[in-house]
This record gives C-alpha cells, structure tokens and sequence, in this order.
C-alpha cells in the first residue's frame, strides 16, 4: 500500500511539482503508484492532480472558499487569534487551538487557523530573539555619550573560538520530505580561542591562543 513520504508535510506542493505528475501520467502513461514513488508523494495526491488537470486544463490547488472560512472563524475569534500571534509570535497552531478551547468552548482546526492567518498576511518565520532586559533610556543614554566620539577613535574587542567541529555543513541536499544525513565521525578536537581587535579602517591586531579564554586572559 502506498503512503505519503511527507507525513509531517506543512506547506502545499509547487506547482512545477504537480506539473511533472501530470507529465508523467498524460505524456509518459506512467502507472499512478510510480509517479508517486517517483517524486515521494502520496498516490491519492497523484489521482487527485491529475483528475483536476483533465477537468479544468489547470493543476493550481483549489483556493479555499473564503465565506467557508468566515463561516468557521467569527470575527471575535478572528480578532483573538490576531492578538494571541502578536503577542506571543512564537505560539504554535495547537497552542491557539487550546486557547480558543478554553476561552469559547470551541474546536477549531489548526489548518482553518493556518489559512486564517496566511489570509491575514501572516507567515512563519525564523524567530529573531531580542532580550526583554534591554533598558531603551540607557540604550538612548549610550548613544548621546558615544556621538561625542570620532569614529576613528573606537576600538572594538571581541572572541571568537573554534574546533574542528566548525568545519561540519550545516546543509545538504536530500529528496524533498527525507532528512539529509551524513554519517561522519565527531571529534571535537582541540579548541583555538581568537581575540580580535578591529576599528572602522579593519582589523588592527589579533591574538591567538589554544583552549577558552576567561577574564584574565581576555583583559590581558
């Protein structure tokens, strides 16, 4: 039986990729269960795009109604899950869906709030921390203080450190919906520390040293 390689899949396939199941099918007469081992998509997938390409010419996915979704998400929640993602932009779909539960006695799907909040012009991104310590007036304080400076009068200090560990990619290719893997043997090695000074005309001097550094040695 033929199951779907991208169970956990969250965004809808391109249409360069239904294309090439209607290619494969219309022009090459390839059996539906190879098309969908073929491009690691579910069979059901495959049946679906293609009746939908015969019957209208196109393979674009059917716009979801808008007056379904309306139906489904009055305004007063519309506005709560609005203020719940600016509020907490980090809150996942589940976590909306536990806080409408709670607040109005109602279960709506996470695809319905999904498509909500695509429809509202929201999008997942990658989260950009900023630390809530931050004082704005002493931040403000430190500009005036630093303007009185000429650019060429600051020297910037900063370390950095690594190991053989920095030299592993972060990325790789893989069949889409597969997790990309290597298998590589994980020394971490030893650990070269680097001190750097640098200004506004570059790097001024740098000091090099084998293991961590600490305050003593950052000072010195």
């Amino acid at each position: 039986m033929a199951t779907s390689s991208e169970p956990a899949r969250t965004a809808a396939y391109s249409n360069d990729l239904r294309w090439k199941m209607v290619y494969q099918k219309e022009g090459l007469s390839v059996p539906y269960s190879s098309i969908a081992s073929n491009l690691c998509v579910d069979i059901s997938t495959v049946i679906r795009v293609v009746k939908r390409f015969r019957e209208t010419g196109a393979v674009t996915k059917k716009p979801y109604p808008t007056e379904i979704l309306n139906k489904k998400l009055t305004q007063v929640l519309q506005f709560f899950i609005l203020d719940l993602v600016l509020t907490n932009p980090g809150i996942y779909l589940h976590e909306i869906q536990l806080k409408i539960q709670e607040e109005f006695y109602v279960t709506i799907d996470c695809s319905t709030i999904c498509r909500f909040l695509h429809k509202s012009g929201f999008s997942h991104q990658r989260l950009r921390i900023v630390a809530s310590q931050q004082n704005e007036s002493l931040r403000a304080t430190y500009a005036i203080d630093i303007s009185l400076y000429h650019n060429d009068m600051l020297i910037f200090v900063d370390e950095t450190g690594c190991d053989r560990r920095d030299l592993i990619r972060k990325k790789g290719y893989c069949i889409r919906g597969k997790p990309a893997v290597k298998h590589k043997l994980l020394l971490r090695g030893e650990h070269i520390s680097v001190i750097a000074a640098i200004s506004t005309k570059g790097l001024l001097d740098v000091k090099i040293c084998r293991g961590g550094v600490d305050s003593d040695t950052f000072y010195d």
